[in-house]
């Protein structure tokens, strides 16, 4: 197997659509600044998974027992 880096905007658009998909992140009503986007598709080096596991760590992390919408920003996502 040969792997090539995913672009930055196809990352990007994934990161979206886990958020916006009941299967991916969804039921944690998380939504995320442009420029946290921006530093995943960035800092995942073309590699999808990476990005979302920073994602999913990021999402988690910031989920509260009282059910408030999560909002991931650069800040936030450069912790994870």
């Amino acid at each position: 197997f040969q792997f090539e880096a995913i672009s930055e905007e196809d990352i990007a658009a994934l990161i979206r659509r886990a958020l916006e998909d009941e299967r991916g992140l969804k039921s944690f009503g998380a939504t995320i600044d442009d420029d946290a986007i921006a530093f995943l598709a960035t800092t995942s080096d073309g590699d999808a998974r990476r990005a979302l596991t920073a994602l999913e760590i990021a999402v988690i992390s910031q989920s509260t027992e009282s059910k408030e919408p999560v909002r991931i920003t650069l800040d936030i996502a450069q912790q994870s």
